[in-house]
């Protein structure tokens, strides 16, 4: 079973490091192994499938279209299209 560390797996998921260690702390998202003599923490490739999968469900893409003047009317229409 292959295992990342606490500082690859937040890079990983693009989090500090310290956000994964207050999600330990308060049960939130838990390690699949800590060493009991260093007290590091390990994540699974499954835990990394998991959140990614929980990343990609949480975006939400918003997209915005304006202009500056009533004369650029077709430029919005474009934009909207183009949306």
């Amino acid at each position: 079973m292959k295992r990342y560390s606490i500082k690859k797996f937040a890079e990983l998921i693009d989090v500090n490091p310290q956000t994964l260690r207050n999600w330990d702390k308060n049960g939130r998202f838990k390690p699949c192994y800590v060493n009991e003599n260093t007290g590091y923490r390990y994540y699974s490739e499954e835990q990394l499938q998991e959140m990614l999968n929980i990343q990609n469900k949480d975006k939400l893409v918003v997209g915005y279209c304006r202009v500056s003047s009533k004369k650029q009317s077709g430029d919005l229409e474009r934009q909207v299209n183009n949306m």
